[in-house]
């Protein structure tokens, strides 16, 4: 493994030091993390303006998206950026189609952001390594848990919690503090809320309510997080049974207004959805 870890930091040596200038660059400052929740149905994004915000999910399809001070988008799925994903990750997904009609081919969505990380140099994309040599860009930061010597590696260890490096949530959560961030709230994260749900905003669906499903989720990530940072997620209409929480009226100061999600997304993101077979998202 130390040869391993040589070979990384010698070829990686300039997107290493790309993370290393990340370093409490938004200290003492508060910073939103958007998941992709069905809550988000129900919020105007425009209520989250006034702070930094950290993507982990498809927020950046969201008609609004322009709205937020979107400075971060974390995917960090292995392959996700490379036309390798769909041929080798066949059988997790929804699509039952051949591993053979799929080779060397990307997936919609992934497509859709390779082209979106080219038009937007203002963000800052956080990708598996796996991406490298399919994907450099100024604005791209490739992350590996097998990379001990990465910034963010170092935290996941100091939380207790590398089983989770790579999961889009904890991920941007640890990216969050390693920014500087003292202050994060959760928005769209529904699985943190009491009762929970399923679904997403972009989808047609109806969401089901959950009041056992996930009322331990991240239980053990949330409680070392909390030692370096507050965190606050931001509920429909419940509470939550392992962070802070605030529910939207009472954290913005105005009503909740449903949207169907064909008002929150252009014709052509919602074909995007639609085609990402691998998903099976319900548009």
């Amino acid at each position: 493994m130390q040869v391993i870890d040589a070979l990384f930091k010698y070829f990686l040596k300039g997107n290493f030091n790309k993370i290393i200038k990340l370093k409490n660059i938004h200290l003492n400052e508060s910073c939103y993390i958007f998941g992709d929740g069905v809550s988000i149905k129900y919020f105007d994004l425009n209520k989250f303006s006034n702070f930094t915000s950290i993507s982990s999910g498809k927020i950046y399809l969201h008609n609004d998206f322009s709205k937020l001070k979107c400075k971060y988008v974390v995917s960090c799925d292995p392959l996700w950026l490379t036309p390798f994903f769909l041929s080798i990750k066949n059988k997790y997904g929804s699509d039952p189609l051949s591993k053979n009609r799929k080779f060397l081919k990307y997936d919609p969505l992934s497509n859709h952001l390779k082209n979106f990380i080219i038009q937007h140099q203002d963000i800052n994309f956080i990708t598996d390594i796996s991406s490298l040599l399919f994907n450099y860009s100024k604005n791209i930061f490739h992350i590996s848990k097998y990379a001990k010597q990465f910034p963010l590696n170092n935290l996941f260890f100091e939380l207790n919690s590398h089983n989770y490096f790579g999961q889009t949530l904890p991920t941007s959560i640890c990216l969050a503090i390693y920014l500087g961030f003292t202050n994060i709230y959760l928005v769209g994260c529904d699985y943190t809320h009491f009762p929970s749900r399923n679904s997403h905003w972009f989808e047609n669906q109806v969401p089901n309510l959950y009041y056992k499903k996930h009322i331990d989720y991240m239980k053990s990530f949330f409680d070392n997080a909390k030692e370096f940072v507050n965190i606050k997620t931001i509920t429909l209409d419940g509470s939550s049974k392992n962070i802070k929480y605030e529910t939207y009226e009472k954290f913005t100061n105005s009503k909740t207004k449903y949207k169907n999600n064909n008002e929150l997304l252009t014709k052509e993101n919602l074909n995007i959805l639609s085609t990402s077979n691998w998903f099976g998202y319900k548009t």
